[in-house]
């Protein structure tokens, strides 16, 4: 139970770090209207904390702009692995994929494989 809370917010923290781009805001003018907790401000302004931390691993993943010692530095803090991060990873993905299709959408294999079948009808006819 315990960590389930963690992981709740943990992927709070990880929608509230894209608002500013979405609202086009500075984050702490959007942090001034909403109540969060200090662990969780601090995640979001200034990367510090074990929120603040993930969130750090989460954005290097998404940029790849760091170095491999950078990464293990980074998965050393939170204390994983690269192959319980690779599996947690995987997970996220699967969930991501899951939500889409649930949601009308077809994961990119299933788009390209339709778009292919389509190519081969309209060479029959």
């Amino acid at each position: 139970p315990g960590r389930r809370k963690m992981s709740e917010i943990a992927f709070t923290v990880g929608i509230m770090s894209l608002v500013d781009a979405l609202f086009g805001m500075p984050m702490d003018a959007i942090l001034t209207q909403i109540t969060v907790s200090a662990e969780i401000r601090d995640a979001l302004l200034f990367r510090t904390g074990f929120y603040g931390e993930i969130l750090q691993l989460a954005e290097a993943t998404e940029k790849a702009d760091k170095t491999p010692e950078q990464m293990k530095q980074l998965l050393d803090g939170l204390q994983l692995s690269a192959e319980d991060f690779y599996e947690l990873e995987t997970q996220a993905f699967e969930w991501g994929n899951n939500i889409s299709t649930n949601m009308g959408h077809a994961p990119e294999k299933k788009v390209e494989a339709e778009a292919g079948a389509g190519d081969v009808a309209e060479q029959d006819s």
